[in-house]
């Protein structure tokens, strides 16, 4: 029987170091983590090293047989899950081996482990869905102080006071992750589409984020993402686009969800510009801002050139991450038979590389004309928000810009149409 070690960790030391420890062993072998359950065997023992949330997802873990995981990051210890802080997820893992599997303490690693949630997110509710603790840095760790009971009233004074001093998460026992994801479904899937202002529009991306990141993705996630497009299109539809623009770039919103708002409206014009475009290609481009760039950071989403991500002051393993996000995303979605083939397709091509690993300035000469639509859009959301944060709103400025930018792209009738939908806009909005 052998050994067979799982890799799906941004963490490449980490792998790097595991792989030299064992690589004389022949019982043991190495390779990346694909997600293809029919590649597993009953006759070898697997092993996954991961620091994605998503691959400990109840129904992500019943599909392979892992012995163990071994998850860094904080995750509630379960038969399969093994909760690690990269401080000693090396040395544990190590000895865990060594000593096959008898290894009785995680060393260093608080058993009763804490999950964030956003206080942006509790605000929306009055009561608490469980006890909310704030972290208190105590030497070289963290102590956890209880601040609302189960049920509890809370205080929206104090939630705001800690936003003002720069505190933006609350933490939970990883225990009662079942509960807070049940609540968090159940507000935000049934109750929070009866009003679409730009101001719910942006918690509720917030809330998607968040979902998906700590909760996997299902068919729930996904039903509230499409749910989500919809109410965005509605929004731009019952307003005059350049406002929704003018508007979106002025609010203090989620830079990811700024990008979706803008991105969508440009499109929703140029598409209306275009004899093929039609209102199902509108609730396509809104569905991908939402889920295209799901897993990256907030800044992250901001990167579409390989020249300003090498420009970026993101560390070597972040840039890797944003490297092979559209991959990333894509095997992911691909993994839960959420999303349909053509879908799934743009995730990974929608920065123009057919690998999803990268950025290309030119599209290839077989791009589809809604991907071009999308990128475009997309870039020109991207370059406004960053004038917009230097109080910079020369509209002409930008479109030179993107211009050049795609001065050799294919099918120019397209774009052609495409600059001139968004200059007039634009115009109008600054």
């Amino acid at each position: 029987m052998k050994k067979i070690i799982l890799f799906d960790i941004s963490n490449l030391v980490l792998k790097n170091l595991l792989e030299v420890v064992f690589t004389s062993d022949d019982s043991f072998e190495f390779s990346d983590f694909h997600k293809d359950p029919t590649e597993f065997t009953e006759t070898d023992e697997y092993y996954l090293i991961t620091d994605d949330a998503f691959n400990i997802a109840p129904d992500e873990l019943n599909k392979f047989l892992f012995k163990k995981v071994f998850f860094i990051g904080e995750a509630s210890e379960s038969e399969k899950v093994i909760p690690l802080s990269p401080s000693n997820c090396s040395n544990f893992i190590i000895n865990y081996f060594k000593n096959d599997g008898k290894v009785q303490e995680l060393p260093g690693t608080d058993r009763m482990s804490y999950l964030s949630i956003p206080i942006g997110l509790v605000k929306e509710i009055s009561n608490a869905p469980c006890s909310l603790h704030i972290k208190l840095k105590k030497g070289q760790s963290y102590d956890y102080i209880k601040r609302f009971s189960q049920d509890e009233e809370l205080d929206q004074s104090s939630l705001q006071n800690y936003i003002n001093k720069g505190e933006h998460n609350l933490y939970y026992k990883a225990s009662e992750k079942g509960l807070v994801e049940e609540f968090f479904k159940s507000l935000y899937l049934d109750s929070m589409f009866n009003e679409i202002s730009s101001q719910t529009l942006n918690k509720n991306t917030q809330a998607v984020k968040y979902m998906f990141k700590e909760f996997g993705i299902s068919s729930e996630s996904c039903e509230f993402v499409n749910n989500l497009s919809t109410s965005i299109v509605k929004n731009i539809s019952d307003d005059e686009s350049s406002s929704v623009i003018k508007n979106a770039l002025l609010e203090k919103s989620d830079l990811y969800f700024k990008k979706s708002l803008i991105t969508t409206t440009i499109a929703s014009s140029i598409l209306k510009s275009l004899s093929w475009g039609n209102e199902s290609h509108i609730e396509l481009i809104a569905k991908l801002t939402l889920i295209c760039d799901v897993f990256l950071d907030e800044r992250s989403c901001l990167i579409n050139t390989q020249e300003k991500l090498l420009k970026s002051s993101f560390s070597d393993l972040k840039k890797e991450k944003i490297l092979h996000h559209a991959l990333d995303a894509f095997n992911k979605f691909k993994n839960t038979n959420q999303l349909d083939e053509e879908t799934l397709t743009f995730i990974k091509i929608h920065h123009g590389k057919e690998d999803g690993i990268g950025f290309v300035d030119q599209l290839p000469q077989n791009a589809s004309p809604l991907l071009m639509v999308y990128r475009v859009s997309e870039d020109f959301a991207i370059e406004l928000i960053l004038e917009a944060e230097k109080n910079n709103f020369n509209v002409v400025k930008i479109y030179e810009q993107i211009k050049e930018m795609h001065s050799n792209i294919a099918h120019q009738d397209i774009i052609k149409q495409a600059f001139f939908s968004i200059y007039a806009l634009m115009k109008t909005a600054a």
